[in-house]
C-alpha cells in the first residue's frame, strides 16, 4: 500500500491515515529507510493510542478510538478541510 501511495500520479500524499498505531509505526519507520522526514515531508496519523506511539521517534500523532459517528465530522477539519465542498 505504500508503495502505491508514494508512486501516485497524484504525488507524495502530505498525510497518511493508518488504521492502527502498529501500521503508522511501521509506515514511519519505512519512510524514514526510503529517505524521507517524517512529519516535514509526510504526516502520520494512528489510532489506537497505545503506550508504545508515546516513545516513538519522531513523535507520532495517536488518536484514541473515537465513536464512528463523530469520525466523519472530526477528521475533515483535523486534516485541515472546511467540511464543505464535498467533504
Amino acid at each position: 500500500a505504500l508503495e502505491y501511495l508514494l508512486s501516485s500520479p497524484l504525488g507524495v500524499p502530505e498525510v497518511i491515515v493508518c488504521a492502527n498505531d502498529y501500521m503508522a509505526i511501521e509506515t514511519v519507520k519505512e519512510l524514514i529507510v526510503r529517505g524521507y522526514k517524517v512529519p516535514d515531508d509526510i504526516k502520520i496519523i494512528g489510532f489506537d493510542n497505545i503506550s508504545l506511539s508515546e516513545i516513538c521517534h519522531p513523535p507520532m500523532t495517536t488518536i484514541a478510538r473515537i465513536n464512528a459517528i463523530a469520525f466523519p465530522t472530526f477528521l475533515p477539519p483535523f486534516l485541515g478541510f472546511s467540511g464543505s465542498a464535498g467533504v
